[in-house]
């Protein structure tokens, strides 16, 4: 929105005000005497658009001590309702609008353009129209600006491309890179591993729930391939690694200087509830059905189990798994220490 000034025709006036107002005086003709007459008390009657009432009566109080003779009179309304006034014959000496068409609609220059004058009005002195302000849509964004938003049109692609599936209402409508950066940020210590040697069952859930518990990662131990359905598209955000052996992952972990955590309930399982988990470790999952393997056993600083009450024999993997990451975040975010 552009908002013009032109001085009016119609009645005398004597001012400057800033960069905005200009000296001229009614003739009935296009061009108006310029005067100065510094001495004698004047009113100028100035209409201006309603979103500038804040702004020009600041002005006025200012210009007060540059021209104390000069008194400013505002008729604030909408631009079309203070065209209609002017073309009724009201007194105006300044019109400021809040947009070019009600100033064309004056502009004796624009005769003979029918869309723009089409009433063919000369009310406006010759020259004095000027472009004063333009108003523009501000862009908003959080402190920091963590999606990086620096323009509307990418906004606009941002809203077009951007996730809307399974995310929070903080990080919806963020690319996927801006997400995986925001979570690498932040992400925990700990690390979690499944076991895939026969089917792929629950290593979705798991990888889904590393996701919501912030795990720096998830390790698929054996085959590669698994079914991501379960992972509600968490998996996009969530650092996954492959490895082909138990011996890899291990020889890995170890060169990270994390702990191996087996959870599976052996008889000589620790408790997990009593158990002190260390920060900086890796909970490992074995296959659903066979569980922990032998090899991953013994690899394991320590097995815990987790202590049941009913008549099943263990709970699934996925089941397991949110129960630990909760207990390491209950430690280590929370500061919650075991008994």
């Amino acid at each position: 929105m552009k908002f013009a000034a032109g001085i009016a025709k119609m009645t005398a006036c004597t001012l400057m005000l800033s960069a905005l107002f200009g000296c001229g005086q009614s003739a009935g003709t296009a061009q108006t005497e310029q005067t100065a007459d510094l001495g004698a008390k004047t009113e100028l009657n100035v209409f201006a658009a309603a979103s500038m009432t804040e702004t020009l009566n600041q002005i006025a109080e200012n210009y007060k001590s540059v021209e104390p003779d000069v008194t400013l009179t505002f008729n604030f309304a909408s631009s079309g309702d203070l065209l209609t006034q002017i073309k009724e014959g009201a007194d105006c000496d300044l019109f400021i609008s809040a947009a070019p068409k009600q100033m064309n609609a004056m502009d004796g220059s624009l005769i003979g353009d029918a869309e723009k004058n089409p009433d063919g009005l000369d009310l406006i002195v010759t020259d004095s129209r000027v472009d004063l302000l333009e108003n523009k849509v501000p862009l908003p964004v959080p402190a920091g600006n963590p999606k990086g938003i620096e323009s509307f049109d990418q906004l606009a692609e941002l809203l077009k491309g951007g996730d809307r599936r399974n995310v929070t209402d903080e990080y919806r409508y963020w690319t996927m890179e801006a997400i995986i950066a925001d979570l690498d940020s932040k992400r925990h210590s700990f690390h979690v591993a499944i076991e895939n040697w026969q089917h792929d069952l629950n290593i979705g859930s798991v990888v889904r729930t590393a996701n919501a518990f912030l795990a720096k990662e998830v390790h698929i131990i054996g085959r590669k391939r698994w079914n991501r359905r379960g992972a509600m598209v968490t998996d996009r955000y969530q650092h996954v690694r492959h490895h082909v052996t138990v011996e890899s992952f291990v020889e890995w972990a170890r060169s990270e200087g994390l702990a191996v955590i087996g959870i599976d309930n052996f008889p000589d399982s620790h408790q997990l509830e009593t158990y002190d988990l260390p920060r900086d470790c890796v909970l490992v999952f074995g296959q659903e059905g066979p569980g922990l393997s032998a090899e991953m056993k013994d690899a394991s600083v320590a097995t815990l189990s987790i202590e049941q009450f009913g008549s099943t024999r263990s709970i699934n993997a996925s089941a397991a798994a949110a129960i630990a990451m909760h207990s390491w975040v209950r430690r280590h975010v929370f500061d919650q220490r075991v008994i």
